[in-house]
C-alpha cells in the first residue's frame, strides 16, 4: 500500500511515506516552527518516495497524548489532504504506536511524553495488551502500577526522563529504556493498515485528537 504518516506530539516532528516496499522518513527539530516546516517536509517525503497526493491510499497520524498545538496541526495538515485529493485519514493511539515495537517484550511496556508540570502521558501494556489505560500521571503514579518483581521497559520520545523519575520515587523497580521516536513511524503504518483491513472507519470531518489532558491546562506548560 501506499500511505503518509505523520508523527508530531512534542516539538520533533517527523513525515513518513511509504510506497508499497519503498519508506523515506524526514525526522526535524522543528521547535516552534512546526506550522512552517511541515508542509515542506511533507512534499520533499512524497517526492523522494515518487508519489503524488493522488496515489496514496491513506494518511494517518497521532490521534493522541500529547502536544495540544502539535497534534491540531498534524489533523489540519491530513484533514487539508483529504480535502484536496480525497485520501483517509486514521488516527492510531500515540502511546500504542510507541509501543507497538515491543510487543514481544516479557515484562511491562510504558510509553511515555513529558506532560510537563512533574507529568507524563503515558500507559502500561504487557504482551502487546493494554493493561494500564493512557493517562495524565506523575510518576509516583505511574510507579504504583508496576510491578517490582517485572522488567520494565520505558519507551518513547521522553522514556529516559520517565525511567529517571521512577528510579527516584520507588527503588528496586528492574528499567531499561529505548527512545522509539523513529519507530513509531513504522507503527504508524503497521496499525492504519491494521485498521484498514479490520473495516474501521476513518477519521470523520469533525473528528479531533484525543488530547487526555484539557486545552486550559496544557496553555498553562
Amino acid at each position: 500500500m501506499k500511505g503518509l504518516v505523520i508523527d508530531c506530539v512534542n516539538q520533533r516532528l517527523t513525515v513518513a511515506a511509504k510506497n508499497d516496499h519503498i519508506r523515506v522518513l524526514l525526522s526535524v527539530d522543528a521547535g516552534m516552527n512546526q506550522s512552517e516546516k511541515l508542509p515542506g517536509t511533507m512534499a520533499v517525503v512524497l517526492e523522494q518516495a515518487a508519489l503524488a497526493p493522488v496515489d496514496l491510499d491513506y494518511t494517518a497520524l497521532n490521534r493522541g497524548p500529547g502536544s495540544w498545538t502539535a497534534l491540531r496541526l498534524g489533523f489540519v495538515a491530513l484533514k487539508a489532504l483529504h480535502l484536496a485529493a480525497g485520501v483517509p485519514v486514521y488516527a492510531v493511539p500515540t502511546l500504542l504506536a510507541h509501543s507497538h515495537p515491543f510487543c514481544a517484550w516479557p515484562g511491562a511496556v510504558v510509553p511515555a511524553l513529558d506532560a510537563k508540570r512533574g507529568r507524563f502521558y503515558a500507559a502500561v501494556y504487557r504482551r502487546g495488551v493494554e493493561c494500564a489505560p493512557p493517562q495524565d500521571a506523575t510518576p509516583e503514579e505511574i510507579a504504583r502500577i508496576l510491578d517490582s518483581g517485572e522488567s520494565i521497559l520505558t519507551v518513547g520520545p521522553d522514556a529516559e526522563l520517565l525511567a529517571e523519575r521512577l528510579s527516584d520515587v520507588r527503588t528496586g523497580l528492574d528499567l531499561r529504556v529505548v527512545n522509539s521516536a523513529l519507530l513509531a513511524p513504522e507503527s504508524l503504518f503497521i496499525l492504519a493498515e491494521d485498521m484498514i483491513a479490520a473495516g474501521a472507519l476513518p477519521l470523520a470531518d469533525w473528528d479531533g485528537p484525543d488530547y487526555i489532558r484539557s486545552s486550559d491546562a496544557e496553555a498553562g506548560n
